[in-house]
Formats: structure tokens, C-alpha cells, sequence
């Protein structure tokens, strides 16, 4: 991991007693991990500030794909919950778009993507086995 700090999205903050424990740990960076039950699969987990997150997103899929679909998680307002049960996103699944296009289509949203809470979104090509993923879990 990075020694430089980074800057959480807008509107989140960390709970005080969270800020104190981690401290130190918040830093930009990446971790990679072989996915569970594979031997050349991996996992990149990536801590950067929301002004990057375009530019990794393009460089990602510049040099692993030409064409991908968005995937686009979101919750409802009026979604019906079990009671102490989380609620589910809704999933948006694109067709398969030149990712030029994908690009020119989701740049005028992508401040509000990368900021809202309770929206994820990502890129993905199931033929290379490839997916770029910003989670709501922000």
C-alpha cells in the first residue's frame, strides 16, 4: 500500500471512534488476492481518491478490453424490506457496447456515481474475464 492519504467521496465521514482506529490505515493504495477457489484469478482492491476513479477506470479497461456491458446497482426509495433484513440493489445490465461509447455515456454521471452512497457501477466482458467494480460500499 501507498503512504499518501486519500479523500473519502463527498458526504461520507468516518464515525469518530472508526477515525481514531484506522487512523493510520487509510491510505491510497492497492491489495490484490487470488479469488476463492481459483489458482489464476485475482482481486484488486483499490483505495483512491474520487478524482481518480475516472482515470483508473479508463486505464483499466484500455489495456484489457474493447468492448464491455455497465453494470449499474442501485437502491429504491420505495423498496418493500423484510424487517432486519438489508435490502437489495436493483441491477442494470447493458448489452455489450464499444467502451468509447459506454465512456462517452456515463461521463456526465460519473461525479454522481462515484459520490452516491448508494449507487455501484462497474464495466465488465465476461468472454476476457474482466470486471472493473465501484462499490456502493464506499
Amino acid at each position: 500500500m501507498s503512504s499518501t492519504p486519500y479523500e473519502l467521496p463527498l458526504g461520507i465521514k468516518l464515525w469518530p471512534r472508526e477515525l481514531r482506529r484506522h487512523r493510520n490505515h487509510l491510505r491510497q493504495g492497492y491489495t490484490f488476492s487470488l479469488l476463492e477457489n481459483t489458482a489464476d484469478s485475482y482481486r484488486f482492491t483499490i483505495a483512491a481518491s474520487p478524482q481518480k476513479v475516472p482515470d483508473i477506470l479508463r486505464a483499466f479497461c484500455d489495456s484489457s478490453v474493447d468492448e464491455a456491458f455497465l453494470i449499474l446497482e442501485f437502491y429504491r426509495n420505495e423498496q418493500p424490506v423484510q424487517k432486519g433484513e438489508p435490502g437489495m440493489p436493483d441491477v442494470f445490465y447493458s448489452p455489450y457496447m464499444p467502451v468509447d461509447e459506454l465512456f462517452a455515456a456515463i461521463e456526465p454521471y460519473l461525479p454522481r456515481l462515484i459520490h452516491d452512497g448508494f449507487v455501484g457501477f462497474g464495466l465488465a466482458n465476461n468472454r476476457s474475464g474482466t470486471e472493473v467494480f465501484y462499490s456502493e460500499e464506499k
